[in-house]
């Protein structure tokens, strides 16, 4: 009797956010409530981690992402309160209307390696924070007359803003190239390759302040995106020839003093390719991975670069 009560009320929870489930993730909910239903938890904590499933599903996040939050989380023992804790830091991303696919990559990933469940939570709360800090900077540059592009263009602006912050960028320095932006009337797409630039360069070894004077330099000599990814790809492939950070950084501003590229055999086959920096390997307490948002957990960033 009692199990046919746990079930109907499961059921019960199901019914109330069935209209906005769509049709295509009704497979992932069922393996939900079967693996809920099935695991040692009392009755009270699957009712509770069970609603907190739903509220994942109303708030927009893909019911794929939940089954493999509560999966991996119950494979490695974690209590109902570790799991509705790791699903409520996304709702809550989600519903500031935040690009919510780093933190679930990072919670996941993290999941998998058997990171504790209170080192996931406190990477993924800062991420958060990050993210909302990032969401405002860039939010205000459009206000201020920057063109915001697509709807992709202004999440992808933010994840890289955020990983900026993560990257301990300095906040002034990330709004100061935003005015650069402005300035010089360059949509929210410059911005976003701007600070990605810059993150890359400091994650490499280069000081903050020559990174910064780099990119905007770039833009004051009326450098383009394209031309902004071949700096990054030139001065990469000079670190690969054996060259220091700091010598490779003072032969691009003699190239831009000459006004234009020194042509050579690098050109934009060479170098480094974009998000591949060797600085996403090392320095905060999240791992290096794929992605921007697709973090391991092994001692980089953790929010790279696509």
């Amino acid at each position: 009797m009692k199990r046919l009560i746990l079930f109907l009320t499961i059921i019960s929870l199901l019914m109330v956010c069935g209209t906005a489930i769509a049709e295509t993730g009704q497979k992932a909910i069922e393996e939900i409530r079967l693996s809920i239903e099935k695991s040692a938890f009392s009755k009270e904590t699957k009712i509770s981690l069970l609603k907190k499933v739903n509220d994942a599903v109303n708030a927009g996040i893909q019911p794929g992402d939940v089954v493999i939050i509560v999966n991996r989380g119950m494979r490695q023992n974690l209590d109902g309160k570790a799991i509705e804790g790791f699903i409520g830091i996304a709702v809550k991303v989600k519903n500031q209307n935040l690009p919510v696919r780093p933190v679930l990559d990072r919670m996941q990933q993290g999941l998998s390696k058997g990171v504790p469940a209170d080192r996931i939570m406190g990477v993924t709360g800062m991420l958060a924070e990050k993210l909302s800090v990032a969401n405002t900077i860039v939010n205000d540059l459009i206000k201020s007359g920057v063109k915001a592009g697509s709807g992709k263009a202004k999440e992808e602006t933010i994840q890289t803003v955020a990983l900026a912050l993560e990257r301990s960028i300095p906040e002034n320095i990330i709004t100061q190239t935003g005015m650069r932006v402005k300035k010089h009337n360059h949509p929210i797409s410059m911005f976003e390759i701007s600070i990605d630039t810059m993150t890359n360069l400091v994650g490499s070894g280069m000081r903050v302040e020559q990174a910064s004077k780099l990119v905007n330099k770039a833009m004051d000599r009326g450098y383009s995106e394209k031309d902004i990814l071949r700096m990054e790809r030139e001065i990469f492939s000079e670190i690969k020839e054996g060259k220091r950070m700091e010598d490779a950084a003072r032969r691009m501003e003699s190239v831009m003093e000459r006004g234009g590229f020194e042509r050579s055999h690098r050109g934009m086959e060479g170098g480094q390719m974009r998000g591949t920096s060797s600085g996403m390997e090392s320095g905060s307490s999240m791992g290096g991975s794929d992605s921007k948002s697709g973090p391991g957990w092994g001692g980089g960033s953790g929010m790279q670069r696509r």
